[in-house]
């Protein structure tokens, strides 16, 4: 949801929690966001002077640390938490013993694992999703640990190379409506996946069907799907494919196009 939502939503004595994601915009503070949070920032104030309701927000830290982003959300600074800040050995194990699998005997392998490599719980996660990497490799390089994946991908599983190479140019999300052989395409998305099909090396009798379930296999390692689009299954793991270069560098050209 939105800031814009919380004053439509808003129920009078009913206790209430609003999630917000990128409060402020995914890599830049937004202007627009902005100026739309100015027009109800007194009357969300009001809301939440209450004491019934809660604004849970995230925010990504190079943002935050803008200074139009410092003044704007003012309501904001008292309860901010940097998720960056160092981790005490013990909440390491704790967020680490939720991803990785483990027994008590292994305890000290994992501690010993988490003080080596620089630790982030997203990074646990992304490898609870790929535990079938080495776990000290992909703590210390987790980058490096996908592109040699995908370096091998383009001989091994055109496919799977192909549908990455799709969220790319899709933006992190792909609708199903494109890969349904029942729906017909316009004549511009139709050269643009006959030219992606091509530039892959995939069959010439490769179909949107097949593709779709090369995605439906990548749901939880790559993607999540909600309704009937295919999302990216974390925005580090785009952020990673958007910097792989022999995705990117096609990517560009489609764009540009």
């Amino acid at each position: 949801m939105s800031l814009q939502d919380i004053p439509t939503r808003y129920k009078e004595n009913v206790r209430q929690v609003f999630f917000v994601d990128d409060i402020c915009g995914k890599y830049t503070a937004n202007h627009n966001i902005i100026e739309n949070w100015r027009s109800i920032r007194n009357r969300v104030k009001s809301i939440l002077d209450k004491g019934m309701t809660k604004i849970l927000a995230t925010c990504r830290t190079e943002v935050f640390k803008e200074e139009i982003f410092q003044h704007a959300f003012d309501l904001f600074h008292k309860n901010a938490y940097n998720l960056s800040d160092h981790y005490s050995v013990k909440d390491k194990l704790v967020i680490a013993s939720k991803y990785l699998e483990h027994n008590d005997q292994m305890l000290p392998k994992i501690t010993d694992i988490i003080n080596k490599n620089k630790f982030s719980p997203l990074m646990c996660f992304l490898f609870s999703r790929h535990n079938q990497f080495d776990i000290n490799e992909f703590l210390s390089s987790p980058y490096n640990t996908f592109c040699t994946v995908w370096n091998n991908l383009k001989s091994v599983d055109t496919e799977k190379f192909c549908v990455l190479l799709l969220c790319v140019i899709y933006n992190g999300t792909i609708h199903d409506v494109i890969l349904d052989i029942s729906n017909e395409l316009e004549k511009d998305e139709k050269k643009k996946l006959k030219d992606i099909f091509e530039w892959c090396k995939l069959n010439r009798g490769t179909s949107r069907s097949a593709l779709q379930a090369k995605m439906n296999v990548c749901i939880d390692t790559y993607f999540i799907k909600v309704d009937r689009e295919y999302k990216v299954i974390h925005d580090k793991m785009f952020d990673f494919l958007c910097s792989y270069s022999l995705l990117i560098t096609h990517s560009y050209s489609q764009i540009c196009r």
